[in-house]
């Protein structure tokens, strides 16, 4: 293995019960350790912040950016695709940055490096993409009508 640095970014929501830092770390780890990692390096946006905020405003995720276009991360880890966006445009952006600068990603519930230069792991990882906005902005309406609910007083 030419580059044998494995980066994993985690991030974990405020209202997310799974996808604990230290859950996603041990996949990690484990991934590390079965492809031949000498290193593993921690980017950890932490707990609160939201997949559908834009990257660049996020202090990990923009780093890891800056490391991909400078060529120093070739193997990345997310525990899925939903820990680095759940937002299309901003999925879309990161993918094509990926796709770019030769960048493996690694997942949990896959045996093999995701390649974004082929086509069969494009379309599936643009569809996974779909499908978290899609969860989110049902979540979202719902919670808002959750909301409009409680808010009606019984005449």
């Amino acid at each position: 293995m030419t580059n044998n640095k494995l980066f994993v970014y985690t991030r974990k929501s405020k209202n997310e019960d799974g996808f604990s830092i230290d859950m996603q770390l041990d996949a990690a780890e484990k991934i590390k350790n079965d492809l031949g990692f000498t290193e593993l390096v921690h980017l950890n946006e932490g707990q609160g912040v939201s997949g559908a905020s834009e990257l660049i405003d996020r202090e990990k995720a923009s780093f890891l950016m800056d490391l991909i276009e400078k060529g120093e991360c070739k193997h990345l880890y997310l525990y899925e695709w939903s820990r680095i966006s759940i937002d299309d445009y901003e999925s879309a952006l990161f993918r094509r940055l990926l796709v770019k600068n030769d960048v493996l990603v690694y997942t949990a519930h896959k045996t093999e490096p995701t390649d974004l230069s082929n086509n069969t792991d494009e379309f599936i990882t643009e569809v996974m993409s779909a499908i978290d906005n899609f969860t989110r902005l049902r979540m979202a309406r719902r919670k808002k009508e959750s909301m409009k609910q409680t808010r009606k007083v019984p005449v």
